[in-house]
Parts: structure tokens; sequence; C-alpha cells
């Protein structure tokens, strides 16, 4: 098979297993896909969308974690929210992870819902903790989606 690339690159190979370690050789596995400008009414009504739909994908940990942390609109340390909120610090990062992996299946960045830096203070470094601007604003999309976990855990338990 002869293939030609995007940037006009020409590959002989005989095989798709060929054609794989060729592309991953040349570092182009997945091709740059041409993504179509889309208006700001569409693109906002989309982004709620998404935000919903990651609130349903996170486990209840991790949205009990964005609850707690909501109420510190202007952040808090990591060992302060620890103490108020029931998760221990070590726990932190494995919540992150979660809602780092289902952000980015939404196109969405982990960032726009939890803020978390290490900073120093004199000679003490600390984990700081703040909601972003996207947990701020679906924080009652947030607040639906555990009503209805609530309500569908009642259901299946009563059945």
């Amino acid at each position: 098979m002869k293939i030609e690339l995007r940037n006009g690159t020409m590959i002989h190979v005989d095989s798709a297993e060929e054609l794989a370690a060729a592309l991953k050789v040349i570092g182009t596995e997945k091709m740059p896909e041409k993504k179509s400008v889309i208006d700001a009414v569409a693109q906002l009504a989309d982004e709620g969308e998404r935000v919903k739909a990651f609130f349903r994908s996170i486990n209840p940990n991790a949205r009990k974690f964005m609850v707690a942390l909501i109420a510190y609109k202007n952040g808090v340390k990591g060992e302060r929210f620890a103490e108020s909120s029931g998760f221990s610090s070590e726990k932190f990062g494995g919540i992150m992870g979660g809602i780092e992996k289902h952000a980015t299946n939404q196109e969405l960045k982990r960032e726009s819902f939890i803020i978390s830096e290490q900073r120093i203070e004199g000679t003490s470094r600390y984990r700081f903790l703040a909601p972003g601007k996207m947990l701020l604003k679906y924080e009652i999309d947030l607040n639906k989606t555990i009503i209805q976990e609530r309500e569908s855990e009642a259901i299946s338990v009563g059945a």
C-alpha cells in the first residue's frame, strides 16, 4: 500500500500493522482533526450538557468532595478542608484523578471544577484547594444530580 499523509509524506506498507508501526515512529498515530467553528450560544448550551454528563459520571465521593469545596469560595488549605470535609488528604489525589479523567471525557478541564495548587508560605508547604469557575457556575446542577442519585437509590432499595 502507498499512503500519503496530510503533510505530503508518502509511506509504503504491506499491512495495517506496518501502517500503525510507521505512524507510531513518525509520531502521527492520530492525525489532528479540524474542528468546526460553533457559535457562542450553541457552545454554551453544549457546555451545560457536558457538565451535567460529567456530574452524572463521577462517583459519589467526588460529588461530595466538590459540594464540600463549594463552601470555600475563596479557597482553603488542604489540611483544614480534610478536617471539615472528612476526606483524608491522602485521598485528594485519587479523587481529583477520577475527576480529571471524567472531565477529559467530556472535553472539560479539572481546573474548571477544582483548583489544586502547592503553595509555600515561609518555610512550610501546603495544598491549596478552591472551587473552579464552572463548579460555582453549575453548582445547582451538581446538587440536582446528587438529589436524583438519592431518589434512584431509594427506589431501588424499596423495590
